[in-house]
């Protein structure tokens, strides 16, 4: 408790930090933490990162780190050690609400300084809600990479977004500015707005594989780029979570327990066919996940005989058959007033999603302007995954956030 009021005390007596560079927390030191503390190194002059925390540590500087010493941070996560401490740095053990104090406490010095703190969530907890909520009582804005965050609930969704002060493009279209042209449709008055979309690169890439090779091939490819937990991706459960901001953000109020929305897995069917034909060796979600997980035990012996061995064949047949017809599948989600449909669907392989290739997502979304006209907007084709590409969006939302700041007068750089 001594160290967490040291900590605080820091904040009170600092120097005037403000008049140099936009403060900025990072919380999380991943995948996609570590691409971007990469680019605050590169940008190390207009954003002082002065807060870093992973699932262990945080670490804190009063002037903020130096381009040196986010090199130093970024190598030493790199190599899966512990965040170092670097010259004239603070360094404790992850707390919650010692975070939160602390975070109050800056965001509070800052606000009275006219420049308001931001922070960014490129973690995967569901605790930093809290945080983001401290932050925003004290003036400042949140950039969310964590999905789960806004697709909790309408309720949630409305409270945090009716600041103003919340940014979240990386969490539907990475790399493709989806929620900037949703709002530009809401703010333009269309009518009869109707989404559809590829918004899922490790699925896109799984399907669209599939027209060629076997299902254990790609998925053994794509195991790095899944979710922490694979069955996110797998079962769609992602995509809907995009699928329930797409619907919030054009002004339809759909929840899951309300009839409007609608989930379809694209492992289900392939594990019930599976079941039906071999009643006592079944294969549930928990196997299927553990096997993609350890992907490489028994050098990749488990992996062949439980998803090769019991699914291949399904897959196979069923592209084959697809294709015959001049179709293939792709896992879309479509989001209209009658509520959101996600899941596994036949296109034509000339389509606009049926061209789709890799990881790339797309979005179409009709509507009608101006007493009827109708309206086509296509966003993409443009990556959807990868660690890279959400701490790009991330970082672009960062800016975005900063250039409100100083417009707003808090800035002089």
């Amino acid at each position: 408790m001594v160290q967490s009021e040291k900590l605080i005390n820091m904040v009170i007596d600092t120097k005037d930090m403000a008049a140099a560079r936009i403060p900025v927390i990072v919380l999380g030191a991943g995948t996609v933490g570590l691409p971007l503390l990469k680019r605050f190194q590169e940008n190390h002059k207009r954003y002082g990162v002065y807060l870093i925390s992973d699932s262990k540590n945080l670490i804190f500087n009063e002037d903020g780190f130096s381009a040196k010493d986010l090199e130093k941070i970024i190598a030493a996560k790199t190599n899966k050690k512990e965040l170092p401490l670097p010259d004239g740095a603070l360094k404790r053990d992850y707390g919650l609400e010692d975070i939160k104090r602390f975070l109050d406490t800056w965001g509070k010095y800052f606000l009275n300084k006219g420049t308001p703190q931001i922070m960014a969530d490129v973690s995967p907890s569901s605790d930093n809600l809290v945080l983001a909520k401290t932050v925003l009582e004290t003036g400042g804005h949140v950039v969310f990479a964590n999905k789960n965050h806004l697709a909790g609930s309408l309720r949630q969704f409305r409270e945090l977004t009716k600041t103003g002060r919340v940014h979240y493009e990386a969490t539907v279209g990475a790399d493709l500015p989806t929620i900037h042209e949703y709002g530009n449709i809401i703010r333009d008055g269309h009518t009869d707005i109707r989404l559809e979309a590829a918004a899922s690169g490790s699925l896109g890439k799984l399907l669209s594989g599939l027209e060629e090779n076997l299902f254990s091939e790609i998925l053994w490819q794509l195991t790095p780029d899944l979710e922490t937990k694979p069955m996110i991706d797998l079962s769609g459960r992602d995509v809907l979570n995009k699928g329930m901001i797409s619907s919030w953000k054009l002004g339809f109020p759909h929840e899951t327990d309300n009839g409007y929305v609608n989930l379809k897995s694209f492992i289900g069917d392939a594990l019930e066919h599976y079941n039906t034909n071999n009643p006592c060796d079944p294969l549930d979600v928990n196997l299927l996940s553990g096997a993609v997980k350890e992907r490489e035990r028994d050098g990749g012996m488990v992996f062949r005989e439980i998803i090769g061995d019991k699914l291949d064949e399904y897959y196979k047949n069923l592209f084959q058959n697809v294709l015959e017809r001049g179709k293939t599948l792709r896992y879309l989600m479509t989001v209209s007033k009658n509520g959101i449909e996600v899941g596994p669907k036949e296109v034509s392989v000339d389509s606009d999603f049926g061209r789709l290739r890799g990881s790339d997502n797309l979005f179409i979304i009709t509507s009608k302007i101006n007493g009827g006209q109708p309206y086509k907007r296509i966003i993409g084709p443009g990556a959807g995954s990868g660690d890279e590409v959400t701490a790009k969006a991330v970082f672009a939302d960062i800016w975005t956030a900063a250039d409100i700041i100083q417009n707003q007068g808090g800035y002089s750089l």
